[in-house]
């Protein structure tokens, strides 16, 4: 199991959105050739992923799927997804005996301002969570984990146009309201905030 973990690249994070799968991509043409990291909490949310790597470039790059899905209920929440997420993506790293961990989140929602009395804003890509996470890890496991936020100085619109010829806009995923839909919503945060994008 190790010696074939060794071929593999440093993990990125991939939800099936549009910055995850751009943040592949760039880091493929800058040859990284990195392991794509999935947590699964859906039935939806792995569909959606799967579709994304399976139907795109990203095919070729290998794909780890953590499955968390229980049975009749999604447990977890939207503020505590990026901590489920990063903490099985550096678990990965280290198995993979690498020193990066690659986030592909862009800048505004790294930061995730309160734009609205009923939007509640989330912190799972914070800087604050990146750095007590990366911290944690490390002090644990005596690793040297670094996780690298490659847009963390983009706006999404920066992030789309770096990938927009390939294919990807149409079957990624950026809606925050996963659970029973088969379309994004187009009222959330994240779905405005990629429409004004694209």
């Amino acid at each position: 199991r190790r010696v074939l973990f060794r071929s593999r690249g440093s993990p990125c994070l991939f939800s099936g959105g549009l910055d995850s799968a751009a943040g592949a991509i760039v880091l493929t043409r800058n040859n990284h050739d990195p392991t794509l990291s999935h947590t699964a909490t859906s039935n939806i949310a792995l569909g959606k992923a799967s579709r994304l790597h399976s139907q795109s470039s990203l095919r070729r790059l290998p794909l780890i799927i953590t499955d968390m899905r229980t049975e009749g209920a999604d447990f977890v929440t939207g503020k505590t997804r990026g901590l489920l997420f990063l903490s099985n993506a550096l678990i990965l790293a280290s198995s993979l005996e690498q020193d990066h961990l690659f986030l592909p989140e862009n800048g505004p929602l790294m930061i995730n301002p309160h734009v609205s009395l009923r939007a509640e804003p989330t912190k799972n890509a914070h800087p604050y969570l990146i750095n007590t996470l990366e911290k944690i890890f490390n002090g644990i496991t005596q690793s040297h984990v670094r996780i690298d936020p490659i847009f963390k100085d983009m706006t999404k619109a920066e992030v789309a146009a770096k990938v927009l010829n390939e294919g990807i806009t149409d079957i990624s995923w950026s809606c925050f309201n996963v659970q029973g839909q088969s379309k994004m919503c187009g009222k959330c945060f994240a779905c405005f905030v990629r429409r004004l994008s694209l």
